[in-house]
């Protein structure tokens, strides 16, 4: 008779009362939706790199095919330390996870942000094979930045979602302009039955800040602000 790995630990977890999408909630280290926001207005998708990708089997790191840069984790773990704003040096221990399935094979995906979280090197690996953490992780970055990898559902909000996430990180100092600066904080909140977060949508279709429930919050006087603020970076003369 076999053993399973994965069997033994949820075995493991329930006889300790352990709750491993809620630990992983706890440890994990996210970027702040304003940063997605920057980097759609500058590579027009919330990714760091623009054309890297994971190699395949039989593919190179550093060989480039049709324009595309083959990586191995390298950019990805690069774009989220950026991302968070927090000097790689200062983050020890920590692996950079992918949120959805084999999509660091995607320019569009593997360094995109929303696609990105630092998970603890020891439980990161809950993230690849355990299917509640994986299911925690895609609700959670879709209430924060509203993307998804092209092709996947719309996530659904899983049975005993943690309530303990922790703040995304401000983001990293010096980003290029845009209204990161008008927005210090995330609107969040870890009480249960409050906002969450109001993220902001990165489909083609929509625009503005969105509730956890979905519902938008109106983003027009921000957009205003910003770029009356903009216009007087550029102008100081008037």
């Amino acid at each position: 008779m076999g053993i399973d790995g994965r069997n033994a630990l949820e075995k493991a977890a329930k006889k300790l009362c352990i709750d491993l999408p809620s630990l992983v909630a706890e440890t994990a280290i996210w970027a702040c939706p304003t940063v997605c926001v920057d980097l759609s207005k500058k590579h027009g998708e919330p990714v760091w790199y623009p054309k890297y990708r994971r190699g395949r089997p039989g593919e190179k790191k550093g060989q480039v095919i049709k324009g595309i840069t083959i990586d191995d984790n390298t950019y990805a773990n690069a774009a989220i330390k950026h991302a968070v704003g927090i000097s790689r040096n200062d983050i020890k221990k920590y692996a950079a996870c992918h949120i959805w399935e084999d999509t660091c094979y995607d320019e569009h995906c593997h360094t995109a942000i929303p696609n990105l979280v630092l998970i603890p090197n020891a439980i990161a690996g809950l993230s690849d094979f355990y299917k509640p953490v994986i299911e925690a992780l895609q609700y959670r970055s879709y209430a924060l930045y509203h993307w998804l990898p092209k092709g996947c559902p719309v996530t659904v909000k899983p049975k005993n979602y943690p309530t303990n996430w922790q703040q995304p990180c401000k983001g990293a100092p010096g980003f290029p302009e845009g209204i990161a600066p008008f927005i210090r904080e995330p609107v969040w909140d870890r009480k249960p039955g409050l906002t969450e977060l109001a993220g902001p949508r990165l489909a083609d279709d929509h625009s503005g800040l969105w509730n956890s429930d979905g519902s938008l919050v109106d983003f027009s006087s921000i957009t205003s602000k910003v770029e009356s603020e903009l216009e007087k970076k550029r102008n100081p003369n008037g």
